[in-house]
């Protein structure tokens, strides 16, 4: 079911689509001891990095949710990073980002036309730090719920302050020594450390752990 159909001669196509995987992740129906399997196999899918798709957003929240915070972050210095170091000061029009300067600078055959999808590619940056370096989730059925399991990677430190309908959750996460939470009032709050040891919160305050 995650492949990608028949071509039009009527032939199985068997390259897996990453689309379907990724939503089937998000949809609780990949069978999470195959994670490793489909995340190695992703990067042979055929021009997967060259182009980028305003569903790279739910595609990242799919490698948070797997747990593949370091692969995420490698794709986001790739592609993003990429655009950085050829001095874009935004997101180009032509999100192909093998191609050379000038033509990432041409959409819909027009010499700087703007693309509907910058919003979008803004977006996986932004789940990189919250959903990956942060460890964020909230619950489907209590929305005031909300997880937190940090992964810093190789970081040596980072402070991540994010917005939820209660008010402002901080963080102040190290490498080596205390953390600090400080959680709004009105939410539940659940730390989960590297260990799986999980601690609940629910009064509003600074924590340290």
């Amino acid at each position: 079911m995650f492949l990608n159909g028949y071509t039009q001669k009527g032939e199985l196509d068997t390259t897996i689509s990453h689309h379907a995987q990724y939503w089937a992740i998000l949809a609780d129906i990949f069978p999470e001891d195959r994670y490793d399997d489909l995340f190695s196999k992703l990067s042979r899918i055929p021009y997967y990095k060259d182009y980028v798709s305003f569903e790279k957003g739910y595609e990242f929240l799919a490698y948070a949710k797997a747990g593949k915070v370091r692969e995420m972050w490698d794709f986001l210095f790739t592609v993003f990073g990429d655009w950085l170091d050829q001095g874009h000061t935004r997101f180009p029009e032509n999100f192909q980002y093998k191609k050379s300067k000038n033509e990432q600078l041409v959409f819909y055959s027009r010499p700087y036309g703007l693309s509907l999808c910058h919003g979008a590619n803004g977006v996986p940056g932004i789940v990189a730090v919250l959903n990956g370096i942060a460890g964020f989730s909230q619950s489907e059925i209590r929305p005031n719920n909300y997880t937190i399991k940090p992964e810093l990677m190789d970081l040596q430190w980072a402070n991540v302050d994010f917005p939820v309908k209660e008010g402002t959750i901080k963080l102040k996460l190290t490498a080596n020594g205390t953390n600090e939470i400080e959680i709004p009032s009105g939410c539940r709050v659940e730390s989960v450390d590297k260990n799986g040891k999980s601690t609940v919160l629910t009064k509003k305050g600074v924590y340290k752990f």
